[in-house]
């Protein structure tokens, strides 16, 4: 952080807008490691949800279960 406040500071020759910057690009990127936590546990559940297994009471067939959002797009 300490190094991209240094480099904006440089090209802007500007304290404020450095500090701006700093604080947009760290907030940027606590959003995107935010969003990716979320996507790593929907994937998480979705591959947790595909293993467990359902047992037919009428002809005992083993069958995965699988939810409408985790199905592959044909």
């Amino acid at each position: 952080m300490c190094i991209s406040l240094l480099g904006t500071y440089l090209v802007s020759h500007s304290i404020r807008r450095a500090m701006a910057t700093t604080l947009d690009i760290w907030l940027l990127f606590q959003v995107a490691y935010f969003a990716s936590v979320l996507f790593l546990m929907w994937r998480a559940s979705c591959a947790s949800k595909r293993s467990r297994r359902v047992l037919r009471f009428d002809d005992r067939e083993e069958m995965r279960y699988r939810p409408e959002h985790c199905e592959k797009k044909h």
